[in-house]
């Protein structure tokens, strides 16, 4: 009896503690309230992110959280956040979302957390227009260049180990900015980047000595939007938004406008991602 009497006041005690409690707060509760969402962006990837002639940001990525802020019901404030600072800026809640054309990768979803994909790219060889190499695999035993810690990156030094050429070099570059100018300079003999970044920069005239060579021959690269990884409400809403904004035709509106394309890339892999 004595036992059983513990027992009931050890649950009445519980049941206390757990309703003086402070609730987890509800991450959209918290951006509706401030009445901004921030969203972490890169704007020096065109057409996703850049600056317009006003100098202010623009782009695929940029419409996408004004889109996401106006389904809240709030204002968007888009943060200027180069690649190598994406997830640290989501998890020091410097954003509140990353729009910034992130793959979904196993190694980033330990720390962040993905939604379902909201745009494709493919990646390509990018060199001045005199240079002798043709194809992805005359990137052996030459110097080769890429922003650090994106995805090309990775497909990249997977090819650049099993080579194992002596003669060959890679340097990673902390923006892609960085890695254009570098490879328009002649401090590596090519970089691998987005299709359509390299087709926007090289169409703007900004590098008129550099060309698109070939395709990678890496898997398409679905990208994702990103949240913290406690954030399950936030994340929730987020691919519900996701799905909206392809079943309203409003994705193929964007791409149509920034990526100047009539041809809108389905967001899954063939026999493995629908």
């Amino acid at each position: 009896m004595k036992k059983l009497i513990r027992n009931s006041f050890a649950l009445v005690g519980a049941a206390l503690i757990a309703s003086t409690a402070p609730a987890q707060a509800d991450e959209i509760d918290d951006i509706i309230g401030t009445g901004t969402l921030r969203c972490g962006v890169m704007l020096d990837f065109p057409p996703a992110g850049f600056r317009n002639s006003s100098n202010e940001p623009d782009g695929f990525d940029v419409q996408y959280c004004k889109d996401m802020a106006k389904a809240l019901g709030v204002e968007a404030e888009v943060v200027e956040t180069p690649s190598p600072e994406r997830v640290p800026a989501l998890v020091s809640k410097r954003v509140d979302v990353m729009i910034a054309s992130a793959s979904n990768t196993l190694e980033r979803a330990k720390t962040v957390a993905f939604t379902m994909p909201y745009v494709v790219y493919t990646n390509v060889v990018i060199t001045q227009k005199d240079s002798d190499i043709k194809s992805f695999e005359d990137l052996k035993g030459r110097s080769v260049g890429n922003v650090v810690g994106t995805t090309p990156e990775q497909f990249f030094l997977e090819h650049f180990e099993n080579w194992d050429d002596p003669n060959g070099n890679y340097t990673g570059f902390g923006s892609d900015a960085e890695s254009y100018l570098a490879v328009s300079q002649g401090k590596v003999e090519a970089i691998i980047g987005s299709s359509a970044q390299a087709a926007d920069l090289i169409a703007s005239g900004n590098f008129p000595n550099l060309e698109i060579r070939s395709e990678a021959p890496f898997t398409v690269d679905l990208v994702s939007i990103a949240v913290n990884k406690n954030d399950h409400s936030l994340l929730r809403w987020a691919n519900l938004f996701v799905w909206e904004q392809q079943k309203s035709g409003r994705y193929a509106e964007l791409y149509k406008q920034y990526f100047r394309s009539d041809e809108v890339p389905a967001l899954t892999i063939p026999n493995t991602y629908y």
